[in-house]
């Protein structure tokens, strides 16, 4: 568990990520040495030191193969020019990212209890962080590395297949996501991290849950009541004819929603299967799905024929 909420450079934040986003996640010491911010990662240990037998160095942005020294201790390379050279032993230390820290600091910053483990849906690529609340709706955080490569686009596309919850989910990636082929399972929320960082915010402690909120359209609502009806994003109220239904359960609140998309399209009456579905219900009637619900649903919902419409008098 982390003691305390780390605070990092916005600018370390976005060097991180694109470490993150590379095959190996590995820095060299020519590397390192050149950005400040890789210190401040560190520190953080968001950045490990490699301990393993080098076989390269980086040298002036070229890479040279490197081999021990036949007649002492050290290593060093052959150049055309130069001959045999030494290399420092320091000039051969390499730093990765650790996502497991990583991943620790973003459950902290979205209030993700630490309680359940991290769990690996896809190794090397997509991990599941756990749940988190956004207002009232329960939210699955998904990380997907390397976003920006058809390759994990395509593990996620198969992850989500089985994933039970993916249509209340969001997928955080390293870097913005590839946009090429077709659209995801369940159309979570996809979005790099830096993307939710503001502009002007140099120093980040935190993640801004009411940013997220307005991403999945569950800000603070703007009524428009030029209609009889009038509903939340989240369909966690209805106003029909002046009077309010409040919904709380999230198969209730997707039904609601649904069925006023429709009234709202001109086309009133939805499949009860498409209702259900959309819901992640696994009810077999729109009443059964509505059981427990305290909400007069029944002055405001109707059912028959398969489907399911509101109540609205013109």
């Amino acid at each position: 568990m982390i003691s305390s909420s780390p605070k990092i450079s916005r600018s370390a934040l976005a060097l991180l990520f694109d470490l993150l986003s590379t095959p190996k996640m590995e820095l060299s010491a020519e590397q390192f040495n050149a950005r400040e911010e890789y210190r401040e990662l560190l520190a953080a240990r968001l950045l490990t030191p490699v301990s393993s037998t080098p076989t390269s160095v980086c040298i002036d942005g070229r890479d040279h193969d490197i081999l021990p020294n036949a007649t002492g201790p050290g290593f060093g390379y052959f150049s055309t020019g130069a001959g045999w050279v030494s290399v420092p032993i320091e000039a051969l230390q390499r730093y990765r990212a650790d996502p497991l820290r990583v991943f620790a600091v973003l459950r902290q910053w979205l209030d993700i209890s630490d309680r359940s483990a991290i769990a690996v849906l896809q190794h090397d690529a997509i991990w599941d962080l756990g749940d988190t609340w956004v207002g009232k709706r329960k939210l699955a955080v998904l990380f997907l590395r390397r976003a920006h490569i058809p390759k994990s686009v395509q593990q996620l596309q198969q992850t989500l297949k089985v994933f039970p919850r993916r249509k209340s989910a969001m997928v955080l990636t390293d870097v913005p996501i590839n946009t090429l082929g077709p659209d995801l399972l369940g159309e979570p929320l996809s979005i790099d991290l830096m993307g939710l960082i503001p502009p002007g915010e140099e120093m980040v402690g935190a993640i801004d849950k009411d940013l997220i909120a307005d991403l999945l359209g569950l800000g603070i609502p703007k009524r428009n009541q030029t209609g009889p009806v009038y509903c939340t994003e989240d369909g966690g109220e209805l106003v029909v004819n002046g009077v309010t239904y409040r919904f709380n359960g999230l198969i209730h609140r997707s039904i609601v929603r649904q069925l006023y998309e429709a009234w709202d399209g001109g086309e009133p009456r939805v499949r009860k299967e498409v209702l259900l579905e959309t819901a992640e219900s696994k009810s077999n009637t729109i009443s059964q799905a509505f059981s427990g619900c305290k909400t007069d649903w029944r002055k405001v919902i109707d059912y028959g024929d398969g489907c399911g419409w509101l109540i609205v008098n013109d």
